[in-house]
């Protein structure tokens, strides 16, 4: 079983609903993920199937050195995943862990959280965790790397979807500013 094949088996609910059918109604159940559950399952796919096209690459795109005798990747790895779009090195997902009033999201960088975006009162604030997310105390130690204010002060979540990616983008440029800086 892949990845992404266990993330959709762990994160699939059954919806139930009552179906109507010839003066009988009879329950009827169906698996649904969350679009983010969907999304990030494709996020997972595309993560294998970049490290597989990479592991065939390493196997047979080789060059053995004629007086060394040493076998290397003639394909440098890492461009070609910059060119499948995907750098793991500078790969931010997102958590939403709330849809509104504020709309809030986790930045995981791998495994390890390193940031939180949240929009409330029209304000949209994105903080670095320096030491991730163990306990309550890292939260204590927030780095502040992204600040704006929007025209509506009420404002509690993105309107479009457009926006949201825009915003979200500048957030996780930020984060990954702040990270490079610190980790370089």
């Amino acid at each position: 079983m892949t990845k992404a094949e266990k993330y959709i088996q762990d994160h699939t609910r059954e919806c139930s609903n009552t179906e109507y059918t010839q003066g009988v109604y009879t329950p009827s159940y169906h698996p649904w993920l969350t679009p983010d559950q969907a999304k990030r399952a494709v996020e997972i796919a595309k993560e294998e199937a970049i490290e597989k096209a990479c592991e065939w690459l390493k196997e047979n795109v080789t060059y053995t050195h004629p007086r060394k005798g040493t076998t290397e990747c003639i394909v440098n790895l890492t461009a070609f995943k910059e060119a499948m779009g995907l750098t793991m090195a500078n790969y931010i997902r997102l958590e939403q862990t709330c849809e509104c009033c504020p709309e809030q999201y986790w930045a995981y960088k791998g495994s390890r959280i390193i940031g939180y975006i949240r929009l409330r009162w029209g304000h949209l604030t994105c903080d670095y965790l320096p030491n991730g997310r163990q306990t309550d105390d890292d939260i204590k130690v927030l780095v502040k790397v992204f600040n704006e204010r929007t025209d509506d002060q009420y404002k509690g979540s993105f309107d479009t979807e457009e926006e949201r990616e825009y915003w979200l983008g500048k957030c996780k440029e930020a984060l990954l500013n702040k990270y490079n800086e610190l980790n370089n």
